[in-house]
This record gives structure tokens, C-alpha cells and sequence, in this order.
């Protein structure tokens, strides 16, 4: 049997049987992984503290089979992030970016490039003034690593460069972008200049210190993180629990 020590985030618990518990983490090491942690409903010293979502652990686990699912062997908290604990809309935005990569990020594939931004979009959560800014910042940059966001390169319709001033339309879920001569096609779409687009390649591929130095104007926040959702959505074929509680509590 096959130990693994790694670094992580839980993404996601629940029951499992009378006394255990079904924990969903994000390692450096190993992406997405479920393990099993025997009698954690019912120890009150073996794995204190230590399953509260969005926490980063150091985590061992146990390896029966390559299909089956893992043993948690050892669980210690490293960083509870409890400052967003107590702000309903940073933690709802926490919240989405856990349960994205609980339905999207497939097991078992290394995803270290993930597992590093979710780690440094909950300390900028925590800290930024701007916390919309910085939740579509990472989701974006999130679905991009996953291949759902087009490239912002040219206009889909005719294939014309970005390179003059003016206003385009974005459909991120039809994989979209076109240029203001096929404005009749960008029924849905969302409208946005060409600073904004140049601001959205550099997102891309940033590095994570330059990432969360990048400003989205106020004016398009919200319209274009409700077509980054629209994409999550379309890949879904649900609404995201998060996303609800946000528009409950009006982040959205």
C-alpha cells in the first residue's frame, strides 16, 4: 500500500456511514483526491479541527488500489484562513472556487498550478478591498488552466486582430468573442473595450504576484463574472450552490 504526503485544501466534506467522513482535498502533489477518514464523527482527538472547509492541511493518506478510495492516515492543520470565515460574501466567493474544482478538476491528475492559486486567492480573499476583483481574477484563471475559456486574440467571426481601440462582445460560454462589425450576432454577450480584453490575456498566464495586481473597472465586474458562471453552468448542467447564496445574501 502506497502512502502519500502531501500538502492540501479541503474542498469538501460529508458523512460517511455512522462514524466517518468523506473528505474531497486538492494536494500539490496528486490534484483532486477523496479519502476517507475512519471514525472522524466520532474521535475527538485524532483529526480535531482539521476537516473545516477551505482549510490547508498537511495531509497523509494511504493508497489501497488505484480506483478505490483513499485512507486518511493523518490530518494537521496548517491554515484555517479565519478571517473569511467571518465575512459572508468573501467566504461565498471562497466557497464557489472550492465547489468548481469539486465539480470540475478531474482526480487524480497532478494539478499543482491549481492547487497554488486557490491557496493564494484565499489569503488575497482575506485581505483585498476588492473581492469580486479578485474571485473572477482566480476563476477566470481557473477555467483557462481547465481549457474552457476561449483564447482573446481575434474576432470569432471574421478573425480580425485585437489591436484597435473599440468595444467587442464576450459569450464566454459559447466560446465568443466578436468585434463591433458583428454586433447584430453578440445577442447575450457581454460588452466589453479593448483594456478590459488586454487586462483579461494578461490574467491568463501572470504570474500569481502580478496577477492580483491586475483591476478590473467596477462597470464590468459583475456582467463578467456572471459570464465566467455561465460557463461553470454550461459544464454543470446545474446552478452552483454558492452561487446562490450569494445572490441570497446580494455579493451577486
Amino acid at each position: 500500500m502506497h502512502i502519500i504526503e502531501t500538502e492540501a485544501i479541503i474542498l469538501a466534506t460529508s458523512d460517511h456511514g455512522e462514524s466517518d467522513r468523506l473528505i474531497t482535498f486538492l494536494t500539490r502533489t496528486n490534484g483532486k483526491l477523496k479519502g476517507i477518514a475512519k471514525g472522524a464523527r466520532r474521535s475527538h482527538k485524532r483529526f480535531v479541527h482539521t476537516f473545516e472547509v477551505l482549510s490547508v492541511v498537511a495531509l497523509q493518506i494511504r493508497e489501497r488500489s488505484a480506483t478505490s478510495l483513499l485512507w486518511v492516515e493523518a490530518c494537521k492543520l496548517v491554515e484555517p484562513y479565519m478571517a473569511l470565515r467571518d465575512a459572508l460574501d468573501r467566504w461565498g466567493f471562497a466557497a464557489l472556487l472550492a465547489e468548481v474544482m469539486v465539480e470540475l478538476v478531474p482526480e487524480r491528475l497532478p494539478q499543482e498550478e491549481l492547487f497554488l492559486l486557490l491557496k493564494d486567492v484565499l489569503m488575497h480573499l482575506e485581505q483585498d478591498r476588492d473581492a469580486i476583483n479578485v474571485v473572477i481574477l482566480a476563476l477566470y484563471r481557473m477555467l483557462a488552466a481547465l481549457g474552457y475559456i476561449l483564447e482573446l486574440e481575434s474576432c470569432s467571426q471574421c478573425q480580425l486582430q485585437l489591436n484597435k481601440m473599440g468595444h467587442y462582445w464576450l459569450h464566454l460560454a459559447r466560446g465568443q468573442l466578436l468585434c463591433e462589425r458583428h454586433e447584430t450576432r453578440a445577442r447575450g454577450g457581454t460588452r466589453l473595450d479593448l483594456g478590459t480584453l488586454v487586462l483579461l490575456r494578461r490574467a491568463r498566464t501572470a504570474g500569481l504576484e502580478q496577477l492580483w495586481r491586475l483591476r478590473l473597472r467596477s462597470g464590468v465586474q459583475t456582467s463578467l463574472l456572471e459570464a465566467l458562471l455561465e460557463v461553470v453552468r454550461s459544464q454543470m448542467n446545474k446552478e452552483l450552490k454558492s452561487s446562490r447564496f450569494l445572490r441570497d445574501i446580494g455579493a451577486l
